[in-house]
């Protein structure tokens, strides 16, 4: 971790409960964070690195998610781990996408044939996400925010993922009836206390409470995506052992 703030708001996701945590000082030169991985790179003891996002502005994510050692790189975003993941080689998928997965196979919901909206598309839920249903045989829209005509796509969409992390950004009017909705985002908004006096910090998805009244199945923010994310993260993490990491 290289932002103390990152490391309050994951204590009640429960990532770093069950993990082994290196916390690095607040602002830490580039060649610090790329020097620490290295040094976990070449550990024999440790198996598995995730950089937690977001970092301070100043180091670029994409260069340092490369010096991860692809057999290590259970978020999967090394260049080499997504270029298997194109190929439809990769023995692991990106922990949010395969939470998602998951859930979509326990509600027995196919996405074969159907109409996927991907709302974003940052490099954890969009981009993955945009590779893997296609795989999957679904005919896949992405919506980004210079999109236009957004409300058009996604009243024809059968099933919607969103990973953008803003407020409200989904509403009913927005949908067909009986959509499936999986809401991936993540961000904080506050909320009066029952006393009407203060404020408390939640956690909120992308999609507004109004949605409840047209989707078929929603996914909760928190307790939906967040947690099948950290499972499979450690999922991803044992396949990388037996694989020979």
């Amino acid at each position: 971790l290289f932002d103390r703030d990152v490391y309050n708001g994951l204590w009640e996701a429960h990532k770093v409960r069950n993990s082994l945590v290196h916390e690095s000082s607040y602002d830490p030169p580039y060649y610090i964070c790329r020097e620490t991985i290295q040094k976990f790179n070449n550990d024999i003891k440790t198996h598995g690195i995730i950089v937690q996002q977001p970092l301070p502005p100043h180091i670029n994510i994409e260069k340092i998610t490369q010096t991860i050692d692809p057999k290590k790189d259970v978020d999967v975003l090394n260049r080499e781990s997504v270029g298997r993941l194109y190929k439809n080689k990769s023995k692991v998928l990106p922990p949010t996408i395969a939470g998602i997965k998951k859930i979509l196979e326990e509600y027995k919901i196919e996405c074969r044939g159907k109409n996927i909206a991907i709302v974003g598309y940052g490099i954890l839920v969009g981009k993955p996400a945009t590779i893997i249903f296609a795989n999957e045989g679904a005919s896949i829209f992405v919506v980004r925010s210079s999109t236009k005509s957004i409300e058009e796509i996604l009243k024809q969409a059968d099933i919607i993922i969103s990973g953008v992390g803003k407020p409200n950004l989904i509403t009913k009017n927005m949908l067909k009836k009986d959509a499936v909705v999986v809401d991936a985002g993540t961000s904080i908004s506050e909320q009066r206390t029952a006393n009407n006096k203060q404020y408390k910090k939640i956690i909120v998805g992308d999609v507004a409470e109004d949605v409840k009244d047209v989707a078929k199945y929603i996914t909760p923010v928190p307790g939906g995506v967040g947690p099948m994310t950290v499972a499979m993260l450690f999922w991803n993490l044992l396949e990388l052992i037996k694989n020979g990491s």
